[in-house]
């Protein structure tokens, strides 16, 4: 099943929420350090949750070759009161 829609928030660079609408064919387009990579791996920090025998809800030694030091990587600002929010939906 494709996916149809990501909706991030409190992620990364993405403080306010943002809904993605994905077609067959989706371009991501942006100037630098505009969030570009971080959109597309949205999908790939989800997927380190699942399939895993981690006792983490996510398993970030698993984002390579580019790995994340720590969870509040993933947060906007790396705010300690901060937790992000992503869904993808099939």
């Amino acid at each position: 099943m494709p996916l149809r829609k990501i909706v991030l928030e409190n992620y990364r660079c993405f403080r306010d929420r943002q809904d993605i609408e994905l077609a067959p064919v989706t371009v991501v387009l942006g100037k630098n350090n505009s969030g570009k990579s971080v959109l597309t791996r949205a999908p790939l920090v989800i997927g380190t949750g699942f399939d895993t025998t981690s006792t983490a809800p996510l398993d970030l030694d698993r984002l390579v070759p580019q790995p994340v030091d720590g969870f509040p990587d993933l947060i906007f600002e790396q705010s300690p009161h901060g937790w992000p929010s992503c869904s993808i939906w099939p």
